[in-house]
C-alpha cells in the first residue's frame, strides 16, 4: 500500500496545465526513496535532473550505464529504469543501494512517468494544433499581422470597455500605400509583397505594445490606439508616414513609397466598423490633400460620400434611361 501511495503520489505530480511539471516529479522520486540524485538520461545527455553538479554531468552521459559514482563524501548507488524513447530514469543514494521493494517501486515510477509523459506530449501538441490553427484563422499569412476579423474583434472589446477610459480614447489610423499598384507592376508581386512585410515591420516599430496594428487587405493596414489628445493620434501619424516612407531596395534599386494616413477618433455611437470607415474616409482626405500625409475624420466626410453616392446613382439611372 505504502508503495501505491507513493506511485500515486508521482502521477499526480503530472498537470496537463503544467507540460513543466517533470521537475515537480523527479521531487517526488526522490522524496519517496530517500535519495540524492535522481537524473532523466537519453543518449544525447540529461535532460532533467535533481541533486547533480554540471561537472557531474559527463558521469552519466554517453553508454555506459555505471552502477556508482564518485561524489563528495563517497560514492553515489545508482538504479537505472527504462523510460521509453531511449530515455532513463536514474536514482542515487549515497547510503547503501536499494532493495527488491524499491527497485520494483522505480520501475512502476518511470513506467508512469513515461505514460503520463507519453500523454503530455499528446495533450501538447493537439493544443499546438489548435492554436496554430486559430492563429492562421485570425493572422494574415504574408506579414503575420492580425486579419480584419481579429481587428474588427479587439477594437469591438475596447470600444465595450468605454470610448473614454482614464482620459483616453479609442483611435483608428488607417495607413494606405499610395500607388502600391505601381510596385507590382515595375517590380513584380515579389518585390510588393516584400514592401508590404517591410510596411508591416515599420508599424510595429513605431507604435506602443498595447497597441494593435492589423493588415486589413491589400495595402490597407490599421493601428488601433487610445490616445489622450489630438497631437498623440497626428504625431503617431507622422511617425508611420516617416517610418514607411524610408527608402528601400526593391529589385536591385532604390525607391520610396509613402502612404496616405486617415484618424478617426471613437464616439459613443461607433462600433467597430463604423469607425474604421471614419479612418478610411480620412485616409482618402488625406490623399486628395496630395498624398503622404495625414487627416482627421469629421462628419462632413460621410455627408460628402453619401452625395457622391447619390449623385453617382443618379448618373447611372441617367444614363441607362438616355
Amino acid at each position: 500500500p505504502w508503495s501505491l501511495h507513493l506511485l500515486s503520489e508521482v502521477l499526480s505530480a503530472f498537470s496537463v496545465e503544467e507540460p513543466d511539471a517533470l521537475v515537480r516529479v523527479i521531487n517526488r522520486v526522490a522524496e519517496s526513496v530517500d535519495a540524492e540524485l535522481v537524473a532523466i538520461v537519453s543518449s544525447t545527455g540529461v535532460r532533467q535532473s535533481l541533486g547533480l553538479r554540471d561537472d557531474q554531468l559527463p558521469l552519466l552521459e554517453g553508454e555506459t550505464v555505471p552502477s556508482t559514482i564518485p561524489v563528495q563524501g563517497g560514492d553515489l548507488n545508482l538504479y537505472w529504469a527504462p523510460l521509453g524513447h531511449g530515455e532513463r530514469l536514474v536514482v542515487g543514494r549515497l547510503s547503501h543501494g536499494f532493495d527488491l521493494e524499491e527497485r520494483s517501486l522505480l520501475r512502476a515510477m518511470a513506467r508512469s512517468i513515461e505514460l503520463s509523459t507519453e500523454v503530455l506530449r499528446a495533450v501538447t501538441a493537439e493544443r499546438q494544433a489548435k492554436e496554430d490553427a486559430l492563429h492562421q484563422a485570425t493572422h494574415d499569412a504574408l506579414t503575420d499581422l492580425p486579419s480584419r476579423a481579429l481587428v474588427l474583434e479587439r477594437l469591438e472589446q475596447l470600444l465595450r470597455e468605454g470610448y473614454q477610459r482614464d482620459g483616453e480614447t479609442p483611435t483608428v489610423l488607417f495607413v494606405d500605400i499610395d500607388r502600391f499598384k505601381q510596385i507590382n507592376d515595375v517590380h513584380g508581386h515579389a518585390s510588393g509583397d516584400h514592401f508590404l512585410r517591410s510596411v508591416a515591420a515599420a508599424l510595429r516599430s513605431v507604435v506602443r505594445g498595447s497597441d494593435l496594428v492589423g493588415r486589413l487587405s491589400g495595402d490597407e493596414f490599421v493601428v488601433v490606439t487610445c490616445t489622450h489628445r489630438v497631437q498623440d493620434a497626428e504625431k503617431l501619424a507622422q511617425r508611420i508616414i516617416d517610418q514607411i516612407s524610408r527608402p528601400l531596395i526593391l529589385s536591385g534599386k532604390l525607391v520610396s513609397y509613402s502612404p496616405s494616413v486617415g484618424i478617426a477618433y471613437a464616439q459613443a455611437h461607433d462600433t467597430a466598423e463604423s469607425l474604421i470607415e471614419n479612418a478610411d474616409m480620412a485616409m482618402y482626405r488625406a490623399k486628395d490633400q496630395g498624398r503622404g500625409c495625414y487627416a482627421s475624420y469629421d462628419s462632413s466626410m460621410r455627408e460628402l460620400a453619401r452625395s457622391r453616392a447619390a449623385t453617382e446613382t443618379e448618373l447611372r439611372r441617367a444614363v441607362r434611361q438616355g
